[in-house]
């Protein structure tokens, strides 16, 4: 038996701009295209990838 947990916008809200604003605020614009608006993230967040595929994926670029 599987449980999935949707806690974004549900639990706590996401913003990845608050996020990366707030740990790396230096980088914001360019952290933000490099992980959030990414084809690896969407696929990710659609569970079309796991984080190793993912985790691969980043080694061979």
């Amino acid at each position: 038996m599987y449980f999935v947990f949707d806690i974004g916008n549900v639990l706590f809200s996401w913003n990845p701009d608050i996020f990366l604003a707030q740990c790396f605020p230096d980088d914001v614009m360019r952290l933000k295209q490099m992980i959030f608006l990414g084809e690896e993230w969407k696929r990710l967040d659609l569970g079309e990838l796991s984080l190793q595929e993912v985790e691969i994926l980043q080694k061979t670029v």
